[in-house]
């Protein structure tokens, strides 16, 4: 489940509808964003970040893709992280799933069924 917080999101104008505005991923405690999972523009973030892949330090590296794997997800216009079958649900329920083409799977969301 995500941290989102229906009080906090109420004060900065939650109108009762979240909406699923990029791609995500957890690495360690942080969120990167991007327009797909492992676009050139999260790389470009996750670059800045740790310093350039093949310059990394082979351990931490390891712990990037690993994570990167395992906590793939999106985020809500609030800046809320979300794993994929949470995605499903706020994607389900605010009408922008398969709106472009028909999910090839019904259990988890991918960017491919949103844009």
């Amino acid at each position: 489940m995500s941290d989102f917080d229906y009080h906090k999101a109420v004060e900065q104008g939650y109108d009762g509808v979240r909406v699923i505005v990029c791609a995500a991923v957890k690495v360690g405690d942080l969120v990167i964003p991007g327009a797909r999972h492992f676009s050139p523009d999260m790389q470009k973030l996750l670059d800045a970040l740790y310093g350039p892949r093949e310059d990394r330090d082979p351990d931490l590296a390891k712990q990037i893709r690993r994570d990167m794997m395992h906590n793939q997800g999106f985020m809500d216009q609030f800046g809320t992280y979300m794993d994929r079958e949470e995605g499903l649900a706020v994607a389900k329920a605010n009408g922008q799933y398969g709106r472009y083409r028909e999910p090839q799977n019904q259990d988890i969301l991918y960017s491919e069924d949103l844009w």
